[in-house]
């Protein structure tokens, strides 16, 4: 019997095949169909990042984010607890605005 679950029900993955070379988008579309079958959900970049300079580097920490955030071992800490940080991508010309709210709200979890 096979289930269907909604997509608030699966759990985030990242694609193995995201990083191949030759063939990143066949292999990850194919995969990533195979995890909605076993309760998984590939994270996707959002497409608000997509036309960004720093594409890349966005996407790669909202996949951060949204793995921390799914992580039910892993909760964000209490305000008194975190430690004043300056954000690692301040000074960045082009995308400081949305590289520093994905990298802050990693840090809550960081500490």
């Amino acid at each position: 019997d096979i289930t269907t679950l909604s997509p608030e029900d699966l759990t985030p993955v990242v694609c193995l095949y995201k990083d191949n070379p030759t063939s990143s988008v066949p292999l990850c579309d194919l995969w990533c169909q195979i995890q909605e079958f076993k309760g998984s959900k590939c994270i996707e970049c959002p497409d608000k990042y997509i036309s960004d300079p720093e594409k890349e580097t966005l996407c790669d920490l909202n996949e951060e984010l949204q793995l921390l955030l799914n992580n039910k071992d892993i909760t964000t800490l209490s305000p008194e607890d975190l430690t004043p940080v300056v954000c690692l991508y301040n000074d960045n010309p082009a995308s400081s605005v949305p590289l520093c709210d994905l990298w802050c709200q990693i840090q809550e979890f960081k500490g």
